[in-house]
């Protein structure tokens, strides 16, 4: 038998915007996008990781988030859509991380401080099962539209 010599594996640690682009990678229906805010992260956080008072004050699409069910970190949550429809999602909500899943849609969030105290890295994607790649250019609109209104109401644009 062959003696091999001990070998251990590299090690990688991924913040929660790298964790977020990873699984983006792998859905082909979503866009994604960044954007550095000029707000701390607890106030970026704040709006965008409170998903009942602060999803309806920038998406746009969205009329109300009610929670359904909590624990711990997973949550079910239903979506009044500006449209009338009810979607609902199994969440996974953390600090500076939050996965939603429907089986029509997809959302991520992540924020990492960018310079400590002033700027934060924000992450989000957007995706439809039903539309697949051929919605991605509507969800980079309302991406796009989302930072602009979380960047107003942090005070950072």
């Amino acid at each position: 038998m062959r003696e091999t010599p001990n070998r251990s594996w590299p090690e990688v640690e991924l913040n929660e915007v790298q964790r977020l682009r990873i699984l983006a990678a792998g859905l082909p229906h979503v866009a994604l996008a960044e954007m550095v805010i000029e707000a701390p992260i607890d106030r970026v956080w704040g709006l965008t990781g409170d998903l009942v008072a602060g999803t309806p004050q920038f998406e746009l699409g969205v009329r109300s988030v009610e929670i359904l069910r909590e624990e711990g970190t997973h949550l079910e949550v239903a979506a009044r859509t500006a449209f009338g429809a009810t979607l609902y999602y199994e969440v996974e909500l953390r600090f500076g991380y939050c996965l939603m899943q429907s089986p029509w849609s997809d959302v991520g969030m992540a924020a990492v401080e960018e310079i400590p105290g002033r700027s934060t890295r924000f992450a989000h994607f957007e995706g439809s099962r039903m539309l697949g790649r051929l919605g991605r250019p509507l969800f980079r609109w309302n991406i796009a539209g989302d930072f602009k209104r979380i960047a107003r109401i942090v005070g950072g644009a």
